[in-house]
Parts: C-alpha cells; sequence; structure tokens
C-alpha cells in the first residue's frame, strides 16, 4: 500500500511551509538585533502573520485527519501521531501568548531579555516540531517503499 500523495494538497502545504519557514527566519532575525521599537515593530509584524498562518497551515494538515496516511499504513503509531498533533496546537497557543506578551510589555531590560528568550524558545520548539512530523513522514514513505515493519 502506497501512501497517497494530492499534489494540490501538497503544494499548498508546501507554500505555507515555505511561508512559516521565512517568517521563523525573520523572527530569528530580529531576535539577535538590538532591541527597539524598530525591532519591536517588526518583531509584531512577524507575530502577527504568523498567528495567521500557522493555523491555516494546521488546519490545511488537519483536512483528513492530522497523519491519517501515516496513522492508516501503521496503526501503532497513533500515539506519536496524538502526540505530534498536540504539541503544535500548544505552540500555537504559546504564539497566540507571545504576541500578546509583546504588545504589552514595556521594553525594561528584564522584559527584553525575558521576551528574547520566550521567543528563541518557541522558535526552537517549532522547529523541532517540523523536524519530528517531516521524520516521521519520511520514515512512514521509507518503510512503505522498502518494506514494513510489521
Amino acid at each position: 500500500m502506497s501512501i497517497p500523495v494530492t499534489l494540490n494538497g501538497w503544494k499548498l502545504r508546501d507554500d505555507y511551509a515555505a511561508l512559516d519557514s521565512i517568517l521563523l527566519e525573520d523572527l530569528r532575525d530580529l531576535l539577535r538585533d538590538e532591541f527597539d521599537g524598530e525591532t519591536r515593530k517588526w518583531l509584531l509584524v512577524v507575530l502577527d502573520e504568523l498567528v495567521g498562518t500557522l493555523p491555516r497551515e494546521f488546519h490545511h494538515r488537519e483536512e483528513g485527519g492530522y497523519l491519517a496516511d501515516v496513522v492508516e499504513r501503521f496503526p501503532n503509531w497513533s500515539d506519536r501521531v496524538e502526540r505530534l498533533h498536540h504539541e503544535y496546537e500548544t505552540l500555537i497557543g504559546g504564539l497566540h501568548k507571545l504576541r500578546d506578551e509583546m504588545m504589552q510589555t514595556d521594553w525594561a531590560a528584564e522584559s527584553v531579555t525575558h521576551m528574547r528568550r520566550e521567543l528563541a524558545e518557541w522558535v526552537n520548539c517549532m522547529v523541532a516540531q517540523d523536524r519530528h512530523e517531516r521524520r516521521l513522514m519520511q520514515l512512514a514513505t521509507n518503510l512503505d517503499i522498502g518494506g514494513s515493519m510489521e
């Protein structure tokens, strides 16, 4: 049994993923800059875009069930998939919280240090989440092509 690939669906998912990657890299670059009013303005722009695009990408991923093809082929992986799904939802919620916090931050030295650390940690978690999801999908595809673990 092959894991089906819908070209249009994957194209849209890849477009979202590419935009998210660009925004995450922009966020990382801004976190390296000196924190001032201009940096804050651009951080909010990037965070607002991420708040808009990540849930849309996630919604697109969930169509037909989050990683449903993987779970269909490897039902014993459903716990892994559910864990990834929950982590993604938690990351999106965390992004909203960080954006709201950024809007309310007074930009005192302690606040800036805290925000920089929190945002950097969120970016690292988001990148790790994406990497784990891709590894699982790649492993499922490789096992499907090269033989089964069942």
